[in-house]
C-alpha cells in the first residue's frame, strides 16, 4: 500500500471527522500528499484534537462541498478524491432532519463526481454504510441482497448513501475509477457520545460515570464492531485495489450481542454500573454483514480484537 500512496496528491473530505482524520492519519503515514477538506463551520478545538499527528503534514482547506465552484477549483491536479463527508446524527437528529440530509448529502456526492470527471481524476472513493440494507433483508447482509425497497422508511441518511452507490454506477460509466464502501459498526478513540449516539461510545461514558446503561429491548440483538484503523485501512485498500463502483461490506467478523457489550464495558471500566432494560416497540434486529467478498479482493483481515479496541477507546475517552 506504501507504494501506492507514496507522492499521490489526495483530496481527503471529513477529515476532522471520527473515520476521517484516522484516514488522514494513515495517508500521512503512508507518504501521500494530503489536502485535508474540513467544513466552514468545523469547531478549531475538534480539529487540534482529532488531526494532532497530521495537522502540520497535510494542506488543510475549510470548502462548502455544496458549492460545485469550489470543489471544481480544489479538485483540479488531484489524483484521488476519498469523500468522507455527510451530514449524520444520532437517530433523532436523522429523524428531524430527513429531507435536509438526503439533499447535502446527495450533493455533496453529486458534486465530488461531476468534479471528478471533469478534472479527471484518477480514483474517488464513496463511503456508504451497512445501513442500507433493509431489515427484511436475510442475515448476514450480503453485497448483492440490496432491494432498495420504496416502501420502506423514508430514512434521509440511508437513501443518501444509497443514492451515492447509484451515483458510483452512472459516473463510472464515464471512465471514473470509484471506490465503494459499506462500513459496519465503527468504534475507537475520536468516535464522541454526544454527536452520533453511537452504542459503544455511549455505553463507555455510561460506565465511565458509574452510571446506569440503558438498553432498550431485552438486548439480545447481535451487532459486529470494526475498529477504526481497520476500517482505513480497508478503504485505503479498496481504493487501490478494487475501485470498481461494486458496493463492498467492511465489517468485523465478531458478533456481540447489546448485552454482553454493555457488560464486557462495564468489566473493562471496573464500573460500578449495571444494565437497565427498558420496553420497546422497536423491532431489535441483528446487523450483522457478510464480509467474505472483502476478505478476497483485499486478503482483509481484522488486526484488533473487539476486547483489544474497546480498551484503546476507553483509554481514549479517560484521557478526554
Amino acid at each position: 500500500m506504501n507504494n501506492f500512496w507514496k507522492n499521490k496528491k489526495v483530496l481527503l473530505t471529513g477529515a476532522s471527522g471520527f473515520i476521517g482524520s484516522a484516514v488522514c492519519d494513515l495517508l500521512v503515514e503512508s507518504g501521500a500528499n494530503v489536502t485535508a477538506i474540513v467544513s466552514k463551520n468545523s469547531n478549531s478545538s475538534k480539529i487540534n484534537t482529532n488531526l494532532i499527528k497530521s495537522k502540520n503534514k497535510v494542506t488543510l482547506k475549510k470548502i462548502d462541498l455544496l458549492d460545485f465552484d469550489s470543489v471544481l477549483k480544489i479538485t483540479k491536479n488531484i489524483d484521488i478524491i476519498l469523500n468522507l463527508a455527510a451530514k449524520d446524527g444520532s437517530a433523532t437528529f436523522k429523524e428531524e432532519n430527513s429531507s435536509q440530509i438526503f439533499r447535502e448529502n446527495n450533493n455533496i456526492v453529486l458534486n465530488i463526481l461531476e468534479a471528478a470527471k471533469i478534472n479527471k481524476i484518477d480514483r474517488v472513493l464513496l463511503v456508504s454504510s451497512i445501513e442500507v440494507y433493509s431489515a427484511k433483508e436475510k442475515i448476514p447482509f450480503k453485497e448483492t441482497d440490496t432491494h432498495y425497497n420504496l416502501d420502506e422508511h423514508a430514512n434521509g441518511y440511508v437513501w443518501s448513501k444509497r443514492f451515492s452507490e447509484v451515483a458510483a454506477k452512472i459516473y463510472s460509466e464515464h471512465g471514473l475509477k470509484i471506490a465503494v464502501a459499506r462500513p459496519g459498526n465503527v468504534y475507537g478513540p475520536r468516535d464522541y457520545s454526544k454527536e452520533k449516539g453511537r452504542v459503544i461510545p455511549l455505553f463507555i461514558d455510561k460506565a465511565l460515570k458509574n452510571e446506569n446503561i440503558t438498553i432498550w429491548g431485552n438486548g439480545k440483538s447481535k451487532k459486529s464492531f470494526i475498529y477504526v484503523t481497520d476500517l482505513v485501512k480497508a478503504l485505503l485498500d479498496l481504493v487501490e485495489f478494487y475501485s470498481t463502483s461494486e458496493p463492498v461490506n467492511i465489517a468485523g467478523e465478531n458478533v456481540i450481542s447489546i448485552k454482553s457489550l454493555a457488560n464486557l464495558i462495564i468489566k473493562l471500566t471496573k464500573s460500578k454500573s449495571k444494565t437497565v432494560f427498558l420496553k420497546s416497540d422497536v423491532l431489535n434486529t441483528d446487523r450483522i454483514a457478510n464480509i467474505n467478498k472483502v476478505k478476497k479482493i483485499i486478503k482483509f483481515k481484522e488486526k484488533i480484537s473487539l476486547e483489544e479496541g474497546l480498551i484503546n477507546t476507553i483509554k481514549y475517552f479517560k484521557n478526554n
